[in-house]
């Protein structure tokens, strides 16, 4: 858990632009160019560039910008899960695979126990998340969950408040509306 004591300056010089090139939307290029502690994708690829031959999980990609990020060491195998098809990249990482699927629907177990880093960032309602929190407990997952948007509203603080698992607050090097992170041992 490096990342922890990892500075903002350092994150903010991660060189992001040659990936920011693969998005074709302006608007999710700044956002995925955004200073650490604005936005959560320098803290994402920092995470990725100081971890070889690992697998991590994109749960909730959207435009797939979170898996990008996690791309950039191309060492790593990602996997990115959404339930509609709303990517929107003009060049997809050759370590990078995107599902359209429900990642619990139990065909993905193996996936799940096999990734060192999970990054859920889904309907921000609380409900989904504390269902894929209780079903890494479930089956005994053992990695690192990071959560997007832990106080973005009410439900996602009352989400963040009710996990039991030793549990971080990095919000200053992730998202604005809130980064946390959780430890599966």
């Amino acid at each position: 858990m490096d990342f922890l004591s990892i500075t903002n300056e350092e994150l903010d010089n991660i060189d992001l632009f040659p990936y920011s090139q693969k998005i074709n939307s302006l608007e999710y290029q700044q956002y995925f160019m955004s200073k650490s502690g604005q936005e959560h994708y320098r803290l994402l690829a920092h995470i990725s560039q100081t971890n070889d031959l690992v697998d991590i999980l994109d749960v909730g990609t959207l435009k797939g910008c979170s898996a990008l990020a996690f791309s950039v060491n191309s060492k790593n195998k990602v996997r990115s899960f959404n339930v509609l098809n709303q990517l929107d990249l003009n060049n997809t990482p050759l370590n990078a695979e995107f599902i359209i699927d429900n990642v619990l629907n139990g065909n993905y177990n193996s996936v799940i126990l096999g990734s060192k880093y999970i990054m859920l960032d889904t309907y921000h309602d609380g409900t989904f998340e504390k269902e894929f929190y209780d079903y890494l407990i479930s089956i005994n997952y053992k990695g690192y969950l990071l959560l997007d948007d832990i106080h973005l509203n009410f439900e996602m603080e009352r989400f963040w408040d009710s996990i039991t698992k030793e549990k971080y607050d990095i919000s200053n090097l992730g998202h604005i509306t809130g980064t946390g992170l959780v430890i599966f041992n």
